[in-house]
């Protein structure tokens, strides 16, 4: 067992905090704040139809469980590509705050910590830098090449990871797959890219603004 009692999270989330695995320094460890508990029963109908439909596992309402669900099946395309903007995971392992997920830890190449997109915008307003609009349209079209469904796009979930030669890449770190009631976007690939491109043209129209030169 991990011991994270004694330790600081260094970030924190709605729905989970982050430690820096005391083991490896490349790699973290998120703790969810709101993992079902053993009697867990769904409230409202749209829980309890989501509950029966996976099969009244719990698990699927707890974050940790869903992303490392998700990304057991990412690996299975035996495409290194589809990690290229979202951390890999490397399981769930218990810790003394409860079960906790393993991933890879983001930072910029100097060891500082990740902007997120949104803290981006709110300090330069319209994305005028040549290399951030290269690193955006590369994320973007990425997800729809690789076929990678995210639940929420842009915000505090995607990261501006700065490397020492100047260059920008975008990580997506949270809420990766679908978690609809009926989640067809896991079964018709022509759907999911569908569903991409219609999230993509939302965050462009409503949180990405392009100054033009």
């Amino acid at each position: 067992m991990i011991r994270l009692s004694d330790k600081q999270a260094f970030a924190s989330g709605e729905e989970r905090d982050v430690y820096l695995h005391p083991e490896d320094h490349s790699k973290c460890i998120k703790i969810s704040n709101v993992s079902p508990s053993e009697d867990f029963r769904p409230k409202g109908l749209r829980d309890w139809l989501f509950w029966v439909t996976r099969g009244c596992n719990s698990g699927y309402f707890d974050i940790n469980y869903t992303d490392d669900l998700f990304c057991r099946q990412l690996r299975q395309r035996n495409d290194p590509e589809v990690f290229k903007h979202i951390p890999r995971c490397y399981g769930l392992v218990d810790t003394d705050l409860g079960k906790g997920l393993v991933c890879e830890l983001i930072l910029n190449e100097d060891g500082s910590s990740c902007i997120t997109m949104k803290q981006y915008i709110q300090k330069h307003g319209a994305i005028a830098d040549a290399i951030v609009i290269r690193a955006v349209d590369d994320f973007l079209n990425w997800l729809v090449v690789k076929n990678i469904f995210l639940r929420e796009m842009g915000g505090t979930n995607t990261f501006f990871q700065y490397k020492k030669n100047g260059a920008v890449k975008l990580y997506h770190i949270d809420a990766v797959g679908c978690l609809d009631l009926i989640p067809l976007a896991n079964y018709w690939d022509w759907f999911s890219r569908l569903r991409i491109r219609i999230k993509i043209n939302h965050l462009r129209r409503r949180k990405i603004r392009i100054r033009k030169t």
